[in-house]
């Protein structure tokens, strides 16, 4: 291959030199902004070195094959000087027009003599290998005598063509705005070169959404945008119509907030805490902002309930038996449910009896249930604050401390602790469920 001979790639806006060096077409004179290159397939070209200015670092060239077969030379190329912007010559536009997605052919004017318009007429832009209707056509006119001594009605006005392009791009989840029965947004388009209103509509979408999308992403693999396809309609150079969809926004709907939920709800399994961190017992508005990244509250409302449901009915919960009639029959539904989060994720119930208060700890996947009765004469407050620190000499110092010191009445010595443990096993979960309820029935008083 002649010296004076480079392949070049085409991608986007951009002119590839090298596998790593490229220089956009807004240092061409290409009509930047008037254009787009098809992606559906890769673009080179075979460029004929014609002149280096090393004062302006001016490069010009021509293209000598649009679609050359042999473009083994691109990835050996290496950048020899620095080039401030390239001048193409003779482009054609029969070659050209082809790798063209959408196009205003009065851009390309200067570039391409043979483009030359008839003075005061105005040509719209064409999209995704569109050509306006046969008639339509002004490139049989070009430069024909004869169309100077056209009639004037003969010539269309460019304001009654219609045309359209269609265009696909990304879009924030969190710059969308939600409203019922659809999304809207607004966003540039450089292909139309203005900025335009997209409404998707779904009649799943409820205005409250608005205060969930920024869990959306964690819906889509934790994709952070929405695919969006559209059609923009024209009629010269105004924008009549707008069609847009997309196919995340159409699966939003309340059993999508549901598995959200769901999937929020599991990470609470995961939380890491600090050990300097002296709180034992949380709610479920706490958790959640302890594993909020967003910083945007429990917009999600994530009662403690749904907490507990979601996570004894996972299918991995060996004391779901125990669980479900602790959260159920026995938990005053007045009073909240608490969690723990060390030393693992757990429940803490509250129990009234006739005599008596009685906190029930059970953690996920154990073999006991912890009970502490205390006598009604505290205010529910304060006897919280007991537990949460006896809970809390558990965490720092084990279980087993905490059961040696109380036996010898070292702690807690005016509450009464007991430890329930349950048999899990699937040969004997009925039997062993069973004699645990009898168990913590007796002491319920």
């Amino acid at each position: 291959m002649k010296k004076n001979l480079r392949i070049v790639k085409i991608v986007d806006d951009k002119i590839f030199i090298t596998p790593n060096n490229y220089i956009s077409f807004q240092k061409t004179n290409f009509p930047f902004g008037d254009f787009g290159f098809k992606s559906n397939f890769d673009i080179y070209w075979q460029l004929e070195l014609k002149n280096f200015n090393s004062e302006l670092k001016q490069l010009d060239v021509e293209i000598i094959d649009y679609h050359p077969t042999d473009i083994s030379q691109f990835q050996t190329q290496k950048l020899k000087r620095n080039i401030n912007s390239i001048v193409f010559n003779k482009v054609k536009w029969e070659k050209l027009e082809f790798q063209l997605t959408w196009y205003l052919e009065e851009g390309f004017a200067e570039l391409i003599p043979e483009l030359k318009l008839k003075r005061g007429i105005d040509i719209p832009f064409y999209g995704f290998d569109e050509m306006p209707p046969e008639e339509n056509n002004y490139e049989g006119e070009w430069g024909n005598a004869d169309t100077e001594h056209k009639n004037e009605t003969e010539i269309l006005n460019p304001n009654n063509i219609e045309t359209e392009i269609k265009i696909k791009f990304k879009f924030h989840f969190t710059k969308a705005s939600f409203k019922n029965g659809k999304v809207e947004f607004t966003k540039y388009i450089k292909e139309a070169r203005l900025e335009l209103n997209f409404i998707i509509f779904n009649d799943n979408i409820l205005e409250e959404f608005e205060h969930v999308k920024y869990f959306f992403p964690k819906a889509f693999k934790n994709r952070k945008k929405f695919n969006v396809s559209a059609t923009i309609k024209f009629r010269g150079d105004k924008f009549t119509e707008i069609k847009s969809e997309s196919k995340e926004i159409a699966q939003i709907n309340k059993n999508l907030l549901k598995s959200i939920k769901q999937s929020k709800i599991q990470d609470f399994r995961k939380i890491e805490i600090k050990n300097n961190n002296s709180k034992g017992l949380y709610t479920s508005e706490e958790i959640t902002e302890l594993n909020d990244t967003e910083k945007k509250g429990n917009c999600l409302k994530i009662t403690e309930e749904d907490v507990v449901q979601e996570l004894i009915n996972s299918s991995d919960i060996r004391n779901k038996r125990q669980l479900k009639l602790l959260s159920g029959k026995l938990h005053c539904p007045t009073e909240k449910i608490h969690f723990t989060l060390k030393p693992k994720f757990g429940f803490l119930f509250f129990i009234e009896g006739d005599t008596k208060n009685h906190y029930a700890w059970e953690l996920l996947n154990s073999h006991a249930t912890y009970i502490w009765s205390l006598d009604k004469s505290h205010k529910l407050v304060e006897q919280l604050k007991r537990i949460e620190q006896s809970i809390g000499y558990i965490r720092e110092n084990g279980r087993n401390e905490y059961k040696s010191a109380h036996k010898q009445k070292l702690i807690d010595a005016d509450i009464l602790f007991t430890i329930f443990n349950h048999q899990n096993t699937q040969d004997n979960q009925t039997n062993g469920f069973a004699e645990w309820k009898h168990k913590v029935g007796e002491i319920i008083i």
